[in-house]
Formats: structure tokens, sequence, C-alpha cells
């Protein structure tokens, strides 16, 4: 072996720099275990540090409200959809509340009612109130307030060393191949490290789609232990789906609450929206908003957050979403917005038990009531009132009325005949330069 060689040796090796790899390293270090180390590409690298959103949900055990709650519950909803091994699910279930206060403990501002209780609210397919935030940037300061733990407690961190290879025999892994991104032109750059036991904490979706909107810092690193040996199993928390390219940034489900466009652009370019080709009017896509309808996750009912719980720094429902990066035209808004639901629900004897206006000012909850108590004196199911398409649906113990609004606001009409304008004395200008 080459006197210059670097080596590394640890008992316990924990690959990543993010609120998972420093959470690892704390928690082994409180109960006893210090001989470890953090060996990572880049230490401000990662998702979990350089991730923002309009808000970033931590999910746990419901903490706050009256709703019941158990880890056999929540497990059993963890494991229901049939993406993650029932062992594991019980597992997460049982630690969420133990790893949520300790990131509580640690600093992380999570919000709290007036009597201490750790509120939430629901998200998608949720039967209780299990979400919580601390903000737009939740992981980031998850990822800090452990970091500063771990520099503390004095453990160590190699920076700039990119794994490269798993070394393994017969009786498993005993160390990894690293690349020292430092290493200067005619150095060595490799570097060996033997260690007893390793835990993988890197993130994994940047690294594995070909294309992404990921930032560039989200790196990524899973195809190594994937060469190794070690099963994809359990990766239920990857995300993909709908995003844009240019600007590169994920679709929210804020931007779900007004129906974008969405566009498909092919390998010759050509654009094609196909939500519109799905749905063959608007009534279709009102009546699956009404089936997916859940009174209990209306806003205001359950142990859902409330406004004076919101801690600081978090948006407001109706409030925009962080700035998107310039794009091409130098404009950071949508040119126009379309269709927005609404609903109303009533109780058997009249009663008004939620409104929702779709998280934006474009109606007042006092003309989606006026609208909605104009339909049911109408008497009709279904139908249109003014700009408003409605369905009526008599449940068992409240009536819906939802609607959609497919009108554009004064503000987007304004933007829109600015752009037909616009392309409208272009076109003069090309005609009249052709003839």
């Amino acid at each position: 072996m080459d006197k210059n060689q670097r080596i590394i040796e640890s008992g316990i090796i924990i690959v990543g720099s993010g609120a998972a790899a420093y959470n690892a390293a704390v928690t082994l270090a409180e109960h006893g275990v210090t001989d470890l180390a953090l060996v990572t590409e880049g230490r401000t690298d990662g998702t979990s540090r350089n991730t923002g959103s309009d808000k970033q949900t931590y999910y746990k055990l419901s903490l706050a409200g009256d709703s019941a709650d158990s880890v056999h519950e929540m497990a059993k909803d963890l494991f229901a959809p049939g993406c993650v091994d029932g062992d594991i699910a019980l597992t997460e279930a049982a630690l969420s509340t133990p790893c949520f206060l300790h990131l509580a403990r640690l600093g992380v501002p999570f919000p709290t009612n007036a009597y201490g209780e750790y509120v939430g609210y629901k998200t998608d397919h949720d039967p209780r109130a299990r979400a919580t935030s601390a903000g737009p940037l939740t992981s980031k300061m998850m990822t800090e307030c452990l970091e500063k733990e771990f520099e503390r407690r004095r453990l160590t961190l190699y920076d700039n060393l990119y794994v490269i290879e798993i070394l393994t025999n017969e009786s498993g892994a005993y160390g990894m191949i690293a690349l020292d991104r430092t290493a200067k032109d005619g150095e060595n750059p490799l570097v060996l490290i033997f260690c007893r036991d390793i835990i993988w904490a890197t993130g994994g979706p940047a690294g594995v789609y070909e294309d992404t909107v990921y930032p560039l810092s989200h790196n990524g690193c899973n195809g190594v232990p994937f060469r190794a040996g070690v099963p994809g199993r359990n990766l239920t928390e990857w995300q993909f789906g709908l995003a844009s390219v240019d600007p590169r940034w994920n679709v929210s489900g804020t931007y779900q609450q007004v129906l974008p466009r969405y566009i498909s652009v092919d390998e010759c370019g050509h654009e094609r929206e196909f939500l519109t080709e799905y749905f063959s009017d608007s009534r279709e896509m009102l009546k699956t908003y009404v089936d997916r309808f859940s009174l209990e996750e209306q806003p205001g009912n359950g142990g859902e957050m409330r406004p004076d719980d919101r801690p600081e720094g978090k948006p407001e429902d109706g409030e925009r979403p962080p700035e998107l990066p310039d794009d091409k035209y130098g404009k950071n808004e949508p040119s126009f917005r379309l269709s927005t639901f609404y609903s109303v629900a009533y109780s058997k004897d009249g009663e008004v038990l939620s409104v929702n206006n779709g998280n934006n000012d474009l109606k007042s909850e006092e003309t989606l009531l006026e609208t909605a108590s104009s339909i049911l004196e109408n008497g009709k199911k279904s139908g249109k009132s003014g700009n408003m398409t409605y369905l009526v649906e008599e449940r068992e113990d409240y009536t819906l009325v939802a609607m959609i609004d497919g009108t554009i606001n004064d503000k987007n009409q304004e933007a829109l005949i600015k752009q037909m304008l616009i392309i409208g004395s272009a076109a003069m200008a090309v005609l009249f330069l052709i003839s």
C-alpha cells in the first residue's frame, strides 16, 4: 500500500450531512456511542438543508385536539397503501413522537397553542391532524439544530469526500472507497475508509431521476449501496410528479388550489395541454372534487393548526407562495388563473358547517354563502348560477354545495388582454414587413 495513502478508521460511518445523518449521529451519541464519524460530499449540500416550499410538513402522531390516535392506528395508515413493510411502519409510528419532541427540544420552532399542545393539520389521505410545520424552511431548521448539537458534542465529520464504492467480503461490508474532492493535480484522490457498520443517509431522489427539478446541490447517492447488494425497499417517501423545468420548480399542493394549465412538451418541442383533455367539461371536473370532499378536512374542523398558532415565517392562507426565480420574460407570476373550486356545507337544520373559498381572495365567504343559498332555493341538483357551475349533493349528515368558477379575475384578464395586444401588434408588424 502507498505510504501516502489516506486512511480513515471508525466504528460507525454515517454517509451524508442532512437531517437524517446528523440525527443518527446525535442519537447514537446520546446513547453512549461515540466511535462514529460523518462522511459527506459537501457539508452544506443536500436536500434537507437547501429545500424550501410554501410550507414543509413534518408527519407524526397527533398530539393536539380531541381526536383519538395511537401508534397502532398510525402504523395501519402507513401500511395500508402497500408500499412499506409492516415492521417499518410500526417503528416509524412508534418513534414519530420521541423524534419530533427531540427536534423541538433542540430548538426547531414547531407551533403550539396557548396550552402548549403541538397543533397540527391534515394532509392528503390523512384521517387525523398528524402534520405540522415550522414554516417554509422546516427541514433546514431541523438540519441546523441537529448540526449545532453534533458540533456541541465534538463529533467527527469528514467533508468533501465522495463515496464511490462499498467494500464487502463474505461477512458483509467492512469499509468504503471515497474520492477527495479537494485533492490537487498529482495527488492521490482515493481515501480508504474502514469501519464496522455503515449508516447510509444521503437521500436519493435527486440522483435517481434523469429529468429532475431538484436544485443542483441535491445530490443523492443511492447507486453505491444498490451496487453493493443492498435491496431497495421502503422508498415510499421519494418524491416524483409534475414539475416545471424552466424555472426549476416543484408543483406544490398550494398551486393546485387554483387549477393551472398543465402543459406537456414532446421531444420536438410541441406543447399540449393535457388536463382539459382528461375532463370532458367543468362539470365532470367538479364531480371529481365532490367525490373527494370530506367535511372533516375543511378549514376549522378537527385539530388543525389555527391562525394564532402559525409560526413566524409561515405563509397564511391565501398568501403568495415563495418567489419563483425570474423566468426568461423576467416575471414571477402566471399570466392568468383558471378554474377554482369552492364549497359550502350545511347541516340538515340549515346551519353553515364550513365555507371553503379555495384559499384565495377571488370570492369572499359572504359571496359564496349568498350564491350557495340561491342555488339551494332554486332546488336543482346541478347547473349554472352566473359564472358558477355547481353540484348539490345530499349526504347523511349534511348538504354539500360545490362550485367551480371558470372566469378570469380582473387582474388576470388585464394580463391576458395585454398579452393578446402584444401578440397582435407583433403579428401586424410582421404582416406589414412581409407586404
